[in-house]
């Protein structure tokens, strides 16, 4: 008859430890995967089935569709549709050297034109030409020297196409001016703002940024 020894303490430690482990593990994969368990980039495109989501998966109003409005303003920042934006701009910005006595376009805006002009002797001066009938126009200007400055505002109201509107530091000093500009049908405005200095005395430089509608 074949004797039978009595396990020692070391085998059954070790034979449980081994139980546990292969059981573990099996209830690992029979459950599920916490988002902490799941490192970042581990799930990528390739590995997710075509057609693993789809619409019947997605909450309704989830998505707004490329033809759809907003219903609730309230998801956009808490402010009211008003609060927004409406139609189409476009934002210019420009640096040009002009020498003296030459001019040059600085900034587009379609309805109008910012004309930038180095006059003799490196004083410099913008225009506001515009390209449309019937445009109001109110400028801010700036005129920096020592020991202060100068500003003025100048409003011009139903400017034809082709008028004018000009602005100049009156001396070999630097300025700026802020530019509103509007059709009396709405339908255009603009906002610039411009400045410019002589170099030397035989150029002048012109910077200008803008938004306006299109």
């Amino acid at each position: 008859m074949r004797k039978f020894t009595r396990p020692s303490a070391s085998l059954i430690v070790s034979s449980l430890a081994l139980f546990v482990a292969l059981g573990g593990t099996s209830l690992a994969a029979s459950g599920l995967i916490g988002t902490s368990q799941i490192k970042n980039g581990a799930i990528t495109t390739s590995k997710i089935h075509s057609g693993a989501v789809t619409a019947s998966k997605v909450a309704p109003n989830t998505f707004l569709p490329a033809d759809g409005t907003a219903l609730n303003a309230n998801k956009l920042g808490n402010h009211p549709s008003g609060d927004f934006l409406l139609g189409q701009g476009s934002m210019f910005a420009n640096r040009i050297v002009v020498p003296a006595g030459q001019s040059q376009l600085l900034l587009g805006l379609g309805f109008g034109d910012l004309i930038g002009k180095c006059a003799t002797g490196g004083v410099p001066q913008i225009e506001y030409q515009s390209n449309v009938n019937a445009v109001n126009l109110v400028d801010t200007v700036t005129r920096f020297g020592s020991p202060n400055g100068t500003s003025a505002i100048h409003t011009t109201n139903g400017l034809s196409r082709g008028g004018l509107d000009i602005e100049s530091s009156g001396s070999v000093v630097p300025f700026s001016v802020t530019w509103q500009a509007a059709s009396t049908d709405g339908a255009h405005v603009a906002t610039a703002w411009t400045s410019g200095q002589d170099i030397g005395g035989n150029s002048c430089i012109f910077i200008g940024q803008a938004l306006a509608t299109n």
